[in-house]
């Protein structure tokens, strides 16, 4: 599917990264700055086609207050995939 649309990707990360976004927990309500000891503020943008086309992946997943990087990486025996 991925070669048909023109994308380079490494399908096996895209599937780890898309399987583990469906197991997050909804966003929970937002709260006010003005009721916490300590703001962090984040501004995701999406991937542009062309960043999508030469085979990059959508690491971030925001889930309020959560913020979870997916990391691809590879185990030592040189072949296991995980994120």
């Amino acid at each position: 599917m991925n070669a048909a649309a023109g994308r380079h990707v490494d399908i096996d990360y895209d599937v780890m990264i898309h399987e583990h976004r469906g197991q997050v927990k909804p966003a929970l309500n937002h709260v006010s700055a003005s009721e916490m000891r300590i703001c962090i503020c984040v501004r995701k943008r999406p991937l542009f086609e062309k960043e999508t086309s030469a085979g990059e992946i959508d690491v971030v997943t925001c889930r309020n207050p959560r913020i979870i990087i997916h990391e691809p990486k590879i185990k030592v025996d040189g072949i296991t995939k995980y994120i």
